[in-house]
């Protein structure tokens, strides 16, 4: 696999950012994107696998919510819920659109979303993805009540997935969303079992630089690979 090669190809292609999620196990790898290629830290993710412990588990439902599959008529407000559930400093690298966020990059990919029974207001948004129909990644986008809210996602999953012959329900906590302590600590205090931590890395492929207000009245975007400019931006 040639790093090179693959970040010249994406900045070509006009991306602006290039990512690499790594194991912290993987010393190496890490040490080479960062002082070799000029990669960044970002952020991370954990990878937990929950299990119920009980058959009570499965009795805690709330009257609060409604969780049922995505209708496509409300792409635009689940967009929304998961996008103002990334902290600021991180909106724009991971703030998605709308083909991007319901793109199906598994094999099976399920989409549910959370309604208030109170407010009917769509508060919730969350995915189901696997590749085998034995391994289940769940991530979650709340932004209000949201306590209440992951505990009745985590129950709702844990009863779907226990439907399936040797399944598992993996949960993946963002490092960038607004809730991902709250969801961290029902993990442990559920006792879930850390299945990998990992890094999410960073390249840059635009920098910016500063033009003469009294010639011009732009901003100019380099390319960082082949030191071209990419584009320009008038200032306001």
């Amino acid at each position: 696999f040639d790093i090179n090669s693959s970040i010249s190809k994406a900045s070509d292609s006009g991306s602006c950012s290039f990512f690499a999620n790594v194991s912290y196990q993987n010393d190496e790898i890490l040490n080479l994107l960062i002082k070799n290629c000029h990669f960044r830290f970002l952020s991370s993710f954990i990878l937990f696998e929950i299990k119920r412990h009980s058959e009570k588990d499965s009795d805690k439902f709330s009257n609060k919510f409604e969780i049922k599959t995505f209708e496509s008529v409300n792409k635009s407000k689940l967009l929304t819920i998961y996008n103002d559930s990334i902290l600021p400093q991180f909106k724009p690298y991971f703030s998605k659109h709308e083909k991007e966020f319901f793109q199906k990059t598994s094999k099976t990919a399920l989409f549910f979303e959370v309604i208030s029974k109170e407010s009917k207001r769509h508060i919730g948004v969350f995915s189901l993805k696997s590749n085998d129909l034995e391994t289940f990644i769940l991530e979650i986008g709340v932004n209000s009540d949201v306590e209440n809210i992951i505990e009745e996602i985590l129950d709702f999953c844990l009863d779907f997935v226990s439907t399936k012959q040797n399944s598992r329900l993996i949960v993946k906590n963002n490092k960038f969303q607004t809730f991902n302590i709250v969801l961290e600590k029902q993990l442990s205090e559920r006792e879930c079992k850390i299945v990998e931590n990992k890094a999410i890395l960073v390249k840059d492929l635009l920098t910016t630089i500063k033009v003469n207000k009294q010639y011009f009245n732009f901003g100019c975007f380099f390319n960082e690979i082949k030191r071209k400019p990419a584009f320009f931006v008038k200032s306001k």
